[in-house]
């Protein structure tokens, strides 16, 4: 026994799907536990005055970005992590270098692997969010 908790499959370690890209740091900061509509909800709107700075494209980006993330959330809850890296930060650059990835958009990684899907695709990262899921619980039930 190594003393640590848990199989050592890691399969309840949730997947971590990266968002990588230029977004206002307020997602940046927040991707994890709160979006702007959940901040907007809650009576707090100095994030529009921030968000009303931004070019239309870094907004879209924000806007795909929190629609991305609540529904992925919705569906599969804490199995999976989003996570938002910026690419002005040390890993989001050697990301983008090393995966050419486009100046403007965002780049996909699922548990490090580079999804082939624009964030605009939800149902495509669906589609692989589950079916990494999937081979997942049956690798652990084996």
């Amino acid at each position: 026994m190594d003393g640590r908790a848990g199989p050592r499959d890691g399969s309840h370690r949730p997947l971590r799907l990266e968002l990588v890209g230029l977004f206002p740091e307020l997602f940046s900061v927040c991707a994890s536990r709160c979006m702007t509509g959940q901040l907007a909800r809650a009576g707090a709107s100095a994030d529009r005055d921030q968000l009303g700075d931004y070019p239309p494209d870094v907004l879209h980006l924000h806007e795909a970005a929190g629609a991305l993330f609540a529904t992925v959330m919705a569906e599969f809850g804490g199995r999976v992590a989003v996570v938002a890296t910026g690419t002005a930060s040390p890993r989001g650059l050697w990301l983008s270098i090393r995966h050419r990835l486009p100046a403007s958009g965002v780049g996909l990684f699922l548990d490090g692997r580079r999804l082939d899907a624009s964030l605009d695709d939800v149902p495509g990262i669906r589609r692989a969010v589950a079916s990494a899921l999937e081979a997942r619980d049956r690798g652990a039930a084996a």
